[in-house]
């Protein structure tokens, strides 16, 4: 009977020390959380990346690299030379507004375009009927017809594009009995109509408005 109080007693006593041992070893299986980085390991990691940027390939516009090429060709000394000659003339192209040129090449098209599809001659037809064989009601109606277009259909350009093939249809300046200063005074109501359209409500009524703005 005492030995098997004993020996309980000796297993009490052991089974503290093996749950200690057991948890020691536990906490030696667990991992440990990272450590922060530090300001050095920050900084080096910006330097690596500022030479990853570095290296990668810079992007450049199309007409810088139209002019990194050009000077490597043969014609950068006869335009140096033309620049020497004339330097008016050369500053005065290249402040040229060449980005409004296929706008302005447009303006053409859509007036060919109309008159393809038959468009101005039911225009010309309209104004025959307005105006008749009248001098004045000729220049009243083209002069204020090409002030509204100038602000409503893009610029002054197409506005006076479209009048004249108008006014030169077969419709209108092919009428027999027509006198020729109707003609006259129609073209010059649309040339004066077309400077006053320019300049009266919206920047786009002409091409200056447009670079102005």
């Amino acid at each position: 009977m005492e030995q098997g109080i004993e020996m309980h007693h000796v297993n009490s006593e052991n089974r503290p020390n093996n749950r200690r041992s057991s948890r020691s070893n536990d906490t030696n299986l667990v991992r440990r959380p990272k450590t922060l980085p530090t300001e050095q390991d920050v900084h080096e990691d910006v330097i690596q990346n500022q030479g990853v940027l570095a290296a990668s390939p810079e992007i450049v516009s199309f007409t810088t690299y139209l002019k990194e090429h050009f000077d490597n060709t043969k014609l950068r000394p006869v335009v140096d030379k033309f620049i020497t000659k004339f330097p008016t003339v050369s500053a005065a192209l290249r402040r040229l507004p060449y980005a409004l040129l296929p706008f302005a090449f447009s303006q053409f098209i859509l007036v060919e375009a109309l008159s393809y599809t038959g468009w101005i001659n039911l225009f010309s037809s309209w104004l025959v009927t307005v105006v008749g064989f009248s001098l004045p009601a000729t220049v009243f109606v083209v002069g204020i017809t090409s002030v509204i277009l100038c602000n409503a259909s893009g610029t002054n350009i197409g506005a006076t594009i479209l009048l004249v093939k108008i006014l030169k249809s077969s419709n209108f300046a092919g009428r027999e009995g027509l006198p020729a200063r109707v003609e006259t005074a129609g073209m010059l109501a649309l040339a004066v109509g077309s400077n006053i359209g320019a300049v009266s409500f919206t920047f786009s009524a002409s091409l200056a408005g447009i670079l102005f703005v």
